[in-house]
């Protein structure tokens, strides 16, 4: 179909408010979730700035994938809100021009939102998750020190994410440390608590000076004290030296697919959470192109209405979205519903909704 001077006119304003909603939101991602983990690898593990920095790009990919569909949906609703207000709609359909034709700049729209979203999603961003995990994984082996030069505390979980060790360090420079306190939960029977009044960090080993060790056994009450001039923690740090295999997120649809499938030839079985993910990688971008449908209609009110869909119906709509997705993949994990249906539900809601609404227009209009 070839666009005509409407659709370029309608597809332009479109591009406009689609290209300020992805800058805007991505700012607003990047500040509230990225910048946290930034600031936290700083304080945790003594990630360089260099290396922060280049995990913060590798950040960005994801961020957009959740921005586009939120975006192409302000634009929707901001550009047929507009026309509808300056009574445009009202004028191209007095010339005869049906509302799915008026609609069909939209869609074009939802449709590069989605294939550009399934690239990013399915090629980029696994890309990106497996390259920020083997750099963060080499910047932890540096084990170095943050640069906060005081305060710093480290926690060690076991296998099922329960603490324990914590190391609480009150002031350093270089690697000459000040006070230092551990806290050892790895005997279920014994509180170990070591306190030191210098130390220094070593790359495989914290060698602790002037320390005195306090043991508590819980069962019987009984505690133990005993003083050490020196005192060395050997591998005290020991995180993922190397990184082999890929996880979920770093895979696209076909590898993960190809990769359910050899395991479960094997006799292995997966979760909901797992086969959810799978389907997941194509939901996701489709969700532009859903968000874009019921958008329309909404926007496609009466002549001479006082309605305007603009910023705050497209953040209660989107909302509503997610929340609909959220519940969804809930019930999947969960094993209420298959994970397929948990992954398709969403869509399949909004577009029986975005029909609905069509039809109603379409006999008022």
């Amino acid at each position: 179909m070839m666009l005509t001077l409407l659709d370029r006119y309608i597809v332009k304003r479109l591009l406009d408010y689609l290209f300020l909603g992805i800058v805007v939101f991505t700012l607003v991602l990047f500040f509230s979730d990225a910048l946290l983990d930034f600031m936290k690898d700083l304080q945790h593990y003594g990630i360089s700035w260099d290396i922060a920095l280049t995990l913060i790009g590798l950040t960005i990919p994801r961020i957009i994938t959740n921005v586009i569909p939120m975006s192409a949906l302000l634009a929707t609703l901001m550009v047929y809100s507009a026309l509808n207000n300056y009574f445009e709609l009202i004028a191209m359909r007095t010339l005869g021009i049906s509302l799915m034709r008026l609609a069909m700049p939209a869609i074009l729209i939802g449709v590069i939102c989605s294939a550009s979203t399934f690239i990013l999603y399915d090629y980029v961003v696994p890309a990106c998750n497996q390259y920020s995990r083997a750099l963060k994984t080499y910047a932890i082996n540096q084990q170095n020190l943050p640069m906060t030069h005081e305060n710093f505390t480290y926690k060690q979980f076991d296998n099922n994410q329960q603490l324990k060790r914590l190391l609480y360090i009150s002031s350093f420079e270089g690697k000459n440390l000040g006070y230092t306190t551990l806290v050892d939960l790895t005997n279920a029977n014994t509180l170990q608590i070591i306190q030191a009044r210098s130390g220094l960090w070593g790359r495989n080993a914290i060698h602790l000076k002037d320390a005195s060790v306090y043991t508590v056994a819980s069962s019987s009450g009984l505690s133990n004290t005993t003083h050490a001039s020196s005192l060395e923690l050997q591998h005290f740090i020991k995180p993922e030296t190397t990184v082999t295999g890929f996880k979920p997120k770093e895979m696209s649809f076909m590898q993960l697919w190809d990769w359910i499938k050899t395991e479960t030839a094997k006799g292995k079985t997966f979760s909901p959470g797992i086969i959810l993910e799978l389907w997941e990688k194509l939901t996701i971008p489709l969700s532009s192109m859903a968000l874009v449908l019921i958008a329309i209609p909404l926007a496609m009110t009466r002549p001479r209405s006082e309605n305007n869909m603009g910023f705050l119906a497209a953040a209660m709509l989107y909302f509503a979205f997610y929340l609909i997705r959220h519940v969804s993949a809930q019930l999947a994990e969960t094993s209420i519903i298959p994970p397929v249906m948990g992954a398709f539900l969403p869509l399949l809601l909004i577009a029986i909704a975005a029909t609905c609404l069509y039809i109603r227009k379409n006999r008022v209009l």
